[in-house]
């Protein structure tokens, strides 16, 4: 796209626009300053800042395109902000949907088809593990109890209901 400036009445063009395009090739070419250009009133401001020698054409001009940048850098981050909060949202809206609310019209299971969860072990296993680590598979898998529920019945954190249960399991597994 070629501008001419209205402003010159020298044939062949405007010095001062020759000159910018020579120094800077890849300017009009420029994302930012073709969005500039698009607009009417910014592009008869560029030509007024270009080839006036007032120096309030040139800082109406730069004030103009700093205005633009901005612009240009808020809608850019207003974009990509409610693009992750709408991808956000959405996520929480489907964990919403997945997560199952008991309801009281729900008959309860009969009792043939609930897995027995008759939790025992073997008397010489249960002797190679301490009171806390029997205590923690005993609520854990005799009571169906979350960690942070056990660790809440027995006094201690989540987190020393999932240690003792992994070193639990894993003296288990050892022998």
């Amino acid at each position: 796209m070629t501008y001419r400036c209205p402003y010159c009445r020298i044939p062949g063009g405007c010095r001062e626009l020759g000159r910018i395009r020579t120094a800077l090739p890849g300017l009009f070419r420029h994302g930012l300053t073709a969005s500039f250009l698009r607009d009417s009133k910014q592009r008869e401001q560029f030509y007024l800042g270009v080839c006036s020698d007032l120096f309030l054409h040139k800082a109406a001009l730069d004030h103009a395109f700093r205005i633009h940048v901005e612009n240009r850098q808020f809608l850019r981050y207003m974009r990509t902000s409610l693009y992750w909060k709408a991808i956000r949202a959405d996520q929480e809206h489907r964990r919403l949907q997945q997560r199952s609310i008991p309801s009281a019209d729900v008959p309860e299971p009969k009792p043939e088809l609930v897995p027995d969860t008759g939790f025992s072990l073997p008397e010489d296993a249960a002797k190679r593990l301490t009171k806390r680590q029997l205590d923690v598979l005993r609520l854990l898998y005799e009571e169906d109890l979350l960690l942070h529920e056990a660790g809440r019945r027995l006094g201690i954190t989540q987190q020393a209901v999932s240690a003792s249960h992994h070193a639990a399991l894993k003296r288990l597994r050892s022998d």
